[in-house]
């Protein structure tokens, strides 16, 4: 089975893109080169479709596996933390 080749349009391209494999339009929505309004020629169809009205190219594209979040900093006790303390003063009859 080969697999399929897309040619891509932005709203602010003057010609198509291509042709991409789906790993490389997925690089390509990763730095935000497409969009669900990237349009694409879909050759079952016979015109361009956007991304966005595609389900399947959807769930490849934009997957929720894919996207990462950075978490934020939380607090925490260390176990290795030593308490400073000082003995009291002696009362030494020389000192």
């Amino acid at each position: 089975m080969a697999t399929q080749e897309y040619y891509i349009r932005n709203e602010s391209d003057t010609e198509a893109r291509g042709p991409f494999n789906l790993e490389q339009l997925s690089s390509l929505t990763e730095n935000g080169q497409v969009t669900t309004e990237t349009v694409y020629y879909d050759t079952a169809k016979e015109k361009r479709v956007s991304v966005g009205s595609d389900l399947e190219l959807m769930s490849e594209l934009f997957s929720e596996k894919q996207k990462l979040k950075v978490r934020a900093k939380k607090e925490f006790k260390s176990l290795n933390a030593t308490t400073e303390s000082v003995p009291p003063p002696s009362k030494c009859p020389i000192c």
